[in-house]
């Protein structure tokens, strides 16, 4: 079997050795999300496939508003919950003028928002499609050029200025005032289930939600924080009074809880890619999904439970928005897997230490995932006592599976993550800590031990820095910086070997070799009003300075320093040792998994891990 796409990436960087030339964060959460299920199928509305781009959805009564543009002008549909008849008319604007949104009344009356000469205007159409009213409601308070939304309050409207603050006008175009929302930042307003304007309030600390009578705010209720803004909002069903789509699923708020009802894994987007929603029939959703440049006009409704039942599922544990960055490769497994389905769980409410204490609360009380995403340094099998007990050995699955092997890695990957023999977590990504040197400086090395660099070190040219900005460093630090500190730490013991022959011979090789500042220099010279860090971009193609040690992410960042920063050849060296260069890997913060020993299915865990993240 070829090497996988990871160690390919890498083994690119290894033989590289000469190169030529919409969301706002709330705070804590004071309850705790309910979980439900809805399962959600999805068929493509065609309806609308003619405009070149949809401004809004909107619904009133069993009529569904979409609004959008065509060949440079705009196109409003009228149609059923069915999608079986519709009517249309277009709009023309004048020059200068810049459409913004538009709406649909509890009348049938369709409204359509436009900026023309920073003064707001608001078009009325009757139901026969033709301009009733054109009112000019004057110049606002406000910079025109940002979002300017438009919704039915009954048979009048409310404007919502970029989220700001909200204007209450009625049908004949009168100005009843500004809606007193107190400082508080707007995340979502529509129409609940029984037509009264509700609005989402974002508080720094907590959701609220108020209902908008006149130009007042009543029935103000606190909910739970759920870290982000609604990508978008409608009017509920009997049970629910409103849906607001978040960045990990669709919500339903029943009562003062927020329930989230799904998550998209079973669909072929996510919650981000999800920017309009309307509810036309108990439990079924016309929604437009932006992906990839393209948008869609689909429609949701619920799959039948015994299509989800027939395959095992597993319980993936990931913090926040995790599901937005691996949730293409979970929509993937779960929509080409017969055996296997993933089901996420979710910590998002919060902050991450929260989050995190929550999962470890969970596995420790029983309520085990089966697979968890870690957070290094808080969350990984390193920070449980019992970790052996709880985790899967991944090096037994590999051992079993027919596709992937030990010798598809690159030496070293797997070995950065191994805990005494075992491989307890594994991560798709990770980060390469290296040095990198201009090839005329190397003098033909393409490895260092510590008494080579101090040589090169010691024969460069006489203005040439070190490190870019480690000048003005200690010693103690700038050594520490210069070698693969972590290689003298026992990470398994809790123990390190600084006291080493090799340790102690290069702290003495910097202090003779004055390489760095002493403390009292270095005191005095960071209390100098004067002082400046060098932060030149070209830095090391005008030769100020010898050694990078950035560390590598992707193969873009290779790239970037060998034609960028370096800009003639150079050489990823690694940091020096006794004998041969040392390269060190760091696992991916973000993507790390481990499968939990009580998982009933490890293989079809594995089975998911290797598929997503480490195929050919």
């Amino acid at each position: 079997m070829k090497k996988t796409a990871l160690a390919i990436a890498i083994i690119f960087f290894l033989t590289m050795t000469s190169c030529g030339s919409k969301n706002s964060s709330l705070g804590k959460n004071p309850q705790t999300v309910q979980m439900s299920e809805m399962y959600l199928k999805e068929a493509k509305i065609s309806l609308v496939d003619s405009l070149d781009s949809i401004l809004c959805l909107d619904k009133s009564g069993n009529h569904i508003l979409a609004f959008g543009e065509k060949n440079g002008g705009y196109i409003v549909y009228i149609t059923d919950n069915a999608f079986a008849d519709y009517r249309s008319f277009s709009f023309s604007s004048k020059e200068n003028e810049v459409v913004k949104n538009a709406c649909m009344s509890k009348l049938g009356k369709v409204a359509i928002l436009t900026v023309l000469n920073d003064e707001i205007m608001l078009y009325i159409f009757d139901t026969d499609g033709e301009v009733s009213q054109e009112i000019n409601l004057g110049k606002v308070e406000y910079n025109t050029e940002n979002d300017i939304t438009i919704t039915a309050d009954g048979a009048d409207f409310i404007i919502n200025f970029n989220n700001e603050f909200l204007l209450a006008v009625s049908v004949d175009g009168t100005i009843q005032g500004e809606i007193d929302c107190n400082n508080k930042m707007i995340l979502g307003l529509s129409a609940n289930n029984e037509g009264i304007s509700t609005v989402i309030l974002g508080n720094g600390g907590y959701i609220e939600t108020a209902q908008v009578i006149g130009t007042e705010l009543s029935n103000i209720q606190k909910t739970v924080d759920l870290s982000t803004s609604p990508y978008a909002v409608c009017g509920g069903n009997d049970e629910y009074s409103i849906f607001a789509n978040f960045n990990d699923g669709l919500y339903g708020l029943k009562e003062n809880t927020w329930i989230r009802l799904t998550d998209y894994v079973d669909n072929s987007f996510s919650a981000v890619e999800l920017w309009e929603i309307q509810l036309i029939n108990e439990n079924e959703f016309a929604a437009l999904i932006k992906k990839d440049g393209e948008q869609h006009l689909i429609l949701l409704t619920e799959r039948d439970i015994s299509e989800i039942n027939s395959r095992r599922t597993l319980t993936f544990a990931v913090f926040g928005d995790a599901s937005n960055y691996i949730g293409d490769e979970i929509r993937a497994f779960n929509n080409t897997n017969k055996n296997y389905r993933i089901e996420l769980k979710t910590y998002n409410g919060g902050n991450y230490i929260e989050n995190t204490k929550l999962m470890r609360e969970d596995i420790l009380s029983g309520n085990i995932p089966d697979i968890i995403q870690n957070n290094p340094g808080q969350l990984s099998p390193d920070s449980f006592g019992a970790r052996e007990s709880l985790f899967v050995d991944m090096y037994e699955l590999i051992d079993n599976d027919s596709q992937l092997s030990r010798d598809d890695f690159i030496d070293g990957y797997l070995e950065s993550m191994d805990f005494k023999g075992k491989l307890l977590e594994i991560s798709p990504g990770f980060t390469v800590n290296t040095m990198t040197v201009k090839d005329k400086y190397l003098n033909g090395l393409t490895s260092w031990t510590f008494d080579e660099m101090i040589d090169i070190i010691n024969s460069r040219p006489e203005e040439m820095g070190i490190i870019p900005n480690f000048e003005v460093y200690t010693r103690s630090v700038y050594m520490l910086e210069m070698i693969d500190y972590c290689s003298f730490i026992d990470f398994e013991n809790a123990s390190c070997c600084y006291d080493s022959d090799e340790f102690i011979n290069i702290m003495k090789a910097v202090q003779e070799n004055k390489i760095g500042m002493t403390t009292a220099e270095n005191e005095s010279f960071l209390n100098d009003e004067d002082f400046k860090y060098s932060n030149g971009a070209r830095n090391f193609i005008d030769d100020n300075y010898l050694i990078d040690v950035t560390p590598l992410r992707s193969a873009d960042d290779i790239q970037t320093v060998v034609n960028a920063k370096f800009s003639e050849p150079c050489n990823f060296i690694g940091f020096p040792a006794k004998e041969v260069s040392r390269v060190s890997f760091s696992p991916d913060e973000n993507r790390c998994f481990s499968i939990m020993r009580s998982c009933d299915y490890p293989e079809g865990a594995w089975e998911f891990i290797r598929d997503s993240f480490f195929t050919d």
